[in-house]
């Protein structure tokens, strides 16, 4: 079992921002293996990507190698790798911690694994790692589907909760998480939780016009955790974006 290296401050505020029902938690993981790279740790694993809500290692990119996709939320036949982000799990803790050194992370991982284009679905801070993966390597990304991206957060209260934090990585995603929102530069998949407050009100807005027909709103009733809330929905929307019918 890999666990976080480091544990997000409790912070009432964040609570209150976030509105999930349900607590972030660790799961076992299946086909563990140390990357080549200095930089991170990947796991992989063919079983259904939402029977696995890995809450810190929140950008996966999911293939289906024979082409085919079941209508079962369960998504068989999925291949899964879920890095740990640079400063979580077993890679390393070496800076900076920007989006763009997590995002030229993850295409090296990608160009480890041979993978020319892959279904990416990042949640909260992955989802925003996610749109600048997009943006560095747009012709790879098949999809993507972000679940409830946590970006745009306003300065101050990103100011406050980075004054709180209890190491300099955490500081420096709060500090990251209040850039300015920029849209996904492929096709994407933006699923806001009616619940939250992490995707500003005038995101989708912009999504669809740098996009058009390429962008798709899905809102669901639920908080943060959008993945184990609504696994099932969420399983849906990958195994839609996979088979080519999103």
């Amino acid at each position: 079992m890999l666990s976080p290296a480091i544990t997000p401050p409790s912070n009432p505020a964040f609570e209150r921002l976030y509105d999930s029902s349900t607590r972030p938690h660790r799961q076992t993981r299946t086909g563990e293996r140390p990357s080549t790279l200095p930089g991170c740790c990947i796991s992989t694993t063919t079983a259904p990507p939402t029977a696995h809500p890995w809450w810190r290692c929140t950008v996966s990119c999911a293939t289906a190698p024979d082409g085919s996709a079941s209508p079962k939320t369960t998504c068989p036949g999925i291949r899964v790798h879920a890095p740990d982000l640079r400063g979580h799990g077993r890679s390393t803790t070496q800076p900076p911690w920007t989006f763009e050194q997590h995002a030229d992370d993850v295409r090296e991982i990608l160009d480890t694994l041979h993978l020319d284009q892959a279904v990416v679905v990042g949640h909260s801070l992955g989802a925003t790692i996610a749109v600048h993966l997009s943006q560095l390597i747009p012709g790879r990304i098949r999809r993507l589907i972000l679940l409830d991206p946590g970006i745009g957060l306003p300065e101050a209260l990103a100011a406050k909760f980075a004054a709180e934090a209890p190491s300099p990585v955490i500081a420096a995603t709060w500090t990251e998480l209040a850039r300015e929102p920029v849209a996904p530069a492929a096709p994407t998949t933006l699923v806001r939780a009616r619940r939250s407050k992490a995707v500003p009100p005038g995101y989708p807005g912009q999504c669809a016009t740098a996009l058009g027909e390429k962008f798709r709103l899905v809102e669901l009733d639920c908080g943060h955790q959008v993945h184990e809330e609504k696994p099932a929905e969420t399983a849906e929307l990958i195994r839609a974006a996979v088979s080519g019918t999103p």
